[in-house]
């Protein structure tokens, strides 16, 4: 679906749970988009919130028909990444968190990277704000930007040009690619993006990462919430190593024999391969 003037209609993603204190501002800086707005929907994918998420998103909704609010009642991400994909009508997926703002031409820019680099999945790079004016959430926003907090994640610390990666948040898929490699692993309740890029680089894919395309992400409050956080990502991060080495050794359905190394977390269900989207009929 690609409009006279070559562009494509973009469906924008966007898990979250009582995010009362930050959807709206994210939707506002959505809608603030310079890409044309007949030719966009976002799908807020909420999980049962609490704290009147979901009364803030019907409003804007009730306010602008390309926005759409789904109910995730398995109240985890991947699983509001997946029924959000299936529902979407656009030839373009763009991936976006409820926790964060984004310029005006975030969904231009990676749409036309999408299309003039052949790349499979594009993204920018991530500045992380403090939660409030508080010396800890400063200094936690401050640990996320520094190479000691996270590492050599060039898409929080910055590259100085495009540059080939092995993952990027808030991505911009064809929806071709989900139809190729799968659907997010509902398995991975964090660490979905990683397990996804793994797959999508195991087919021979590429993912790129623009760093002067920015968003705004805000970070955790407490030191408390940044420790459950970091928890569950050290426990999801080997899960994601043996479900790529499970699929080295092709091991992906249940019809296939336990894995002889690591052992095989799909044995007994389908794989994420196998679960292709399904088009809405118009």
């Amino acid at each position: 679906m690609v409009s006279a003037n070559g562009r494509p209609r973009v469906s924008i993603v966007m898990p979250c749970r009582n995010e009362a204190a930050y959807i709206g501002p994210c939707l506002e800086s959505v809608l603030a988009t310079d890409y044309p707005l007949d030719r966009v929907e976002v799908l807020v994918a909420d999980g049962r919130s609490d704290d009147g998420t979901r009364e803030i998103v019907e409003g804007w909704a009730a306010r602008h028909p390309c926005v759409r609010l789904l109910d995730n009642p398995a109240r985890i991400t991947p699983a509001a990444l997946n029924m959000a994909i299936r529902a979407a009508t656009g030839d373009v997926i763009i991936r976006m968190d409820a926790h964060g703002v984004y310029p005006r031409d975030y969904v231009s820019r990676l749409v036309d990277a999408l299309q003039e680099t052949g790349a499979d999945n594009v993204g920018g790079v991530v500045v992380t704000l403090p939660a409030d004016d508080t010396p800890v959430a400063r200094g936690i926003a401050l640990a996320f930007s520094h190479p000691l907090g996270v590492g050599n994640a060039y898409f929080r610390i910055g590259v100085a040009g495009p540059r080939w990666v092995d993952t990027v948040p808030f991505g911009c898929f064809r929806r071709e690619l989900f139809e190729r490699v799968g659907m997010f692993d509902e398995e991975m309740v964090r660490n979905q993006d990683d397990e996804f890029n793994l797959r999508v680089i195991g087919r021979g894919g590429r993912i790129l990462l623009l760093p002067d395309v920015v968003s705004r992400y805000y970070a955790r409050r407490s030191l408390g919430a940044v420790a459950r956080m970091f928890y569950q990502y050290g426990y999801f991060k080997p899960l994601v190593a043996r479900a790529s080495s499970c699929r080295r050794c092709s091991c992906r359905v249940s019809s296939r024999p336990r894995c002889s190394g690591f052992g095989c977390r799909w044995r007994g269900r389908r794989s994420p391969e196998s679960r292709g989207p399904t088009r809405p009929s118009c």
